[in-house]
């Protein structure tokens, strides 16, 4: 049953859009993804999905373009995208689940095309990154900067599904004698559902100034502000929905005839066939986001061996989540109702830090704070009898069942000191460490649940040494050799009853005694590598292990009819692992990339559920892929781009208890471009062509939606994609 629950990269040169075969220059456990391997995507496309091309890095989703919030999921290293930490420009994105209760996922947070790169580090990230879930690396995205020439951008992409995608920007350019500059830039993305009916419509609206100051300082402003409307979800599948029905099973939106039968047990597309009939589709789960994001930087180079950064920032957030409920009638007679929840956002915060060149060393200090207050509720409304309308959450009937409310408010404070020692030019150790302390405090503002009280009190997670050593060593003209170890934790999630943190237990009892046992998410890890860059050859291999400590993870327990989602310490888990890559450039404008990467991740210890002892010791962590491969084959002449890409996925694990695997797959996809460069009065004219899914493989992407079984089948994963087509034109002024 569906439950709707290292130093930043430098900024790009003077331009939109840059043509290149090159990958990444990166440094020590850093990747860094350029503008130019950006650029190879298709506008619109998911700036997290971007990254999925870098080694050790998963990206699943049921749309071509990652834009579903519901099925988009991002790993590295066997690490999930909420145990990672995301920053726009040094601010905190927060936890980036499906309700991000204290964050905004990354897609509203920029306009992609306004990204000038991303840095990856999938080691334990930079001491001095804000943020509470930084367990399994640091993603850093950086916002392109106005342009000093006065100009415009316009591209508009059109595919399969009835995709249109709309990019405006017009940057300013100096104003003034000091630089003053700023730009304003509007998307609007809607497309179809690739199956059943339904679509997804995005709007979003980025604007930047930037003030130069005296010594090279600087004053920025950075405004977001994103809308998101999505009536109806891909249905989430099991095995046993696959065997019954295929690939193809959706919701029944808009036929409300369907839905209302098989909620009051009249199943006439043969739904009675399968171990869940009611879940077998709904009439609609869908949501509808609008979130706001602030934020104002002051960069003061004080003296020219020392420089300080103040960042405050601020984000809102109100949200609708709509499920029409099967198993829940209605007062007026009807079988269903219209469930809907309501999560609300509110967060500030700042960061500072000073960095100081004395000597041989870069002394480095600072500090986050920051303050959010979440609610969310859940609430029944009637829904019409048939042949009296439908279901509609713009227009909703009579309130009738106030299910459960909750009201959070959190205090997070961050330290950190670094010493970054230059031993030789080319040879840096870096000691540092940093020091978190999170409290949350939740009340029960609503309960109809049966139970006498749900969760309410406080849970604080703290710890007052996380160290971090990292040594870089540049042995050779082009070779680079890296050694990382670091200690993280990761602080408590909140959200409603039944949606999978601690606070989503069935009752206080539960809640206190839960108080009195559970730890906060710890781990270890390690990373050594080797990294070769030269004008025709890139490669690097690493090696990593981790030692995750009190894993919390979302179980869904009981049965595929009646299920519930709960949070469980699964104990250890460790993992070891390889990422190799090589990209070779024989001649001018062509590139072959290659990686492999390899990953034993399994968990330490045995699980207790419900009073039944799962067997987990040794089993494989579920959802994560024990072998990856990915490559690319890419050639640009003069104006003219084209690249073929195709990746492999191994097998994964479904259940906890490994009975059950998901089978691996291929999927390959392929662009072209071609640049006019000047034509009349446009400073650049270009056209683009891209092919998703290029061999139309049917494959299970995204995995774990509604949590994973201990054992057997459950509602729980999504299909990918089939081959979609892509068109783009753009032109600069």
């Amino acid at each position: 049953m569906r439950h709707t629950a290292g130093a930043a990269p430098s900024q790009a040169p003077e331009q939109l859009r840059v043509m290149s075969t090159a990958r990444t220059q990166s440094h020590g456990t850093s990747e860094v993804v350029s503008r130019a391997m950006m650029d190879k995507f298709v506008p619109g496309t998911s700036a997290v999905k971007m990254l999925a091309q870098l080694p050790g890095v998963q990206f699943t989703s049921s749309d071509a373009l990652g834009v579903d919030t519901w099925s988009s999921t991002l790993y590295a290293r066997g690490f999930v995208q909420d145990q990672m930490g995301f920053t726009l420009d040094g601010v905190p994105l927060g936890d980036q689940g499906y309700f991000t209760y204290n964050g905004l996922k990354s897609q509203a947070a920029i306009a992609p095309e306004n990204i000038a790169s991303m840095d990856i580090s999938q080691g334990a990230g930079a001491v001095d990154a804000p943020g509470t879930t930084n367990l399994g690396g640091q993603i850093s995205m950086v916002s392109s900067n106005p342009l000093q020439k006065a100009g415009a951008r316009v591209s508009q992409s059109f595919g399969s599904w009835n995709a249109y995608h709309t990019f405006v920007r017009v940057d300013s350019g100096n104003l003034n004698k000091t630089g003053t500059r700023f730009y304003v830039s509007y998307v609007r993305n809607d497309t179809d559902k690739w199956k059943g009916a339904g679509y997804q419509f995005e709007q979003n609206v980025n604007a930047k100034l930037v003030q130069p100051l005296k010594n090279n300082s600087e004053l920025s402003f950075f405004f977001d502000w994103n809308n998101l409307v999505q009536p109806v979800d891909y249905q989430d599948l099991s095995f046993n929905y696959l065997s019954v029905y295929g690939t193809r099973l959706d919701n029944y939106y808009p036929n409300y005839t369907n839905a209302y039968n098989a909620a009051a047990g009249k199943y006439t597309l043969g739904q009675d066939k399968t171990n869940d009939p009611k879940d077998v589709g709904y009439y609609d789960v869908g949501r509808v986001w609008n979130d706001y994001l602030a934020y104002t930087k002051l960069k003061l180079n004080m003296t020219n061996n020392l420089s300080w950064d103040t960042t405050l920032y601020g984000h809102g957030q109100k949200a609708m989540g709509v499920f029409t409920n099967p198993f829940h009638a209605s007062p007026n007679g009807a079988p269903l109702s219209e469930q809907i929840k309501r999560p609300w956002l509110m967060r500030f915060g700042f960061t500072s830090g000073m960095n100081w060149h004395m000597g041989h060393n870069v002394l480095r200090a600072g500090i986050w704070y920051e303050y959010y207050r979440n609610a969310i509720s859940q609430t029944l409304y009637e829904a019409p009898l048939l042949g009296q309308g439908v279901p509609d959450p713009n227009h909703l009937g009579p309130e009738f069942d106030r299910m459960w409310a909750f009201d959070f408010n959190t205090n997070t404070f961050m330290g950190y000191v670094e010493d970054q020692y230059y031993i030789k030019p080319n040879l840096v150790a870096s000691v540092g460490f940093k020091a978190m302390t999170s409290t949350t405090r939740g009340s029960q503002v609503a309960n109809n649940t049966g139970e006498a009280a749900l969760a309410q009190g406080s849970l604080n997670a703290s710890d007052g040494f996380l160290p971090h050593f990292n040594v870089d060593y540049h042995f050779a003209r082009h070779s680079e050799l890296y050694f990382d170890i670091a200690k993280n934790l990761r602080t408590y999630a909140d959200g409603g009853y039944g949606l999978g943190s601690v606070w989503g237990v069935t009752n206080l009892q539960t809640f206190n005694q839960m108080k009195q046992v559970i730890k906060p998410e710890t781990d270890w890890t390690y990373m050594v590598g080797y990294r070769y860059q030269a004008k025709k050859l890139s490669a690097s291999v690493s090696f990593y292990h981790t030692d995750f400590f009190n894993r919390l993870q979302t179980i869904a327990s009981g049965n595929i009819v009646n299920p519930t989602d709960s949070v469980a310490n699964v104990g250890s888990v460790h993992m070891n692992g390889v990422d190799v890559g090589a990209t070779i450039r024989p001649v001018k404008g062509l590139s072959f990339y290659n990686s492999f990467s390899y990953n034993h991740g399994w968990y330490g210890s045995d699980v207790s559920d419900g009073g039944t002892i799962y067997h987990t010791k040794g089993k494989k962590i579920v959802n994560y892929p024990s072998f990856m491969y990915k490559t690319q084959l890419a050639y640009a002449y003069h104006g003219a781009e084209v690249h073929f890409d195709a990746s492999y996925m191994s097998s994964r694990p479904f259940d906890y208890m490994n009975t059950l695997h998901v089978p691996s797959y291929w999927l390959a996809s392929m662009g072209a471009r071609y640049n006019f460069n000047r034509v009349g009065p446009l400073s650049t004219l270009s056209v683009g062509f891209n092919v998703y899914n290029l061999f139309n493989s049917t494959y299970i992407g995204t995995m774990g939606d509604n949590g994973n079984p201990m054992q057997g089948d459950y509602q729980s994963f999504s299909i990918g994609a089939p081959r979609s087509f892509f068109g783009t034109i753009s032109a600069s002024y």
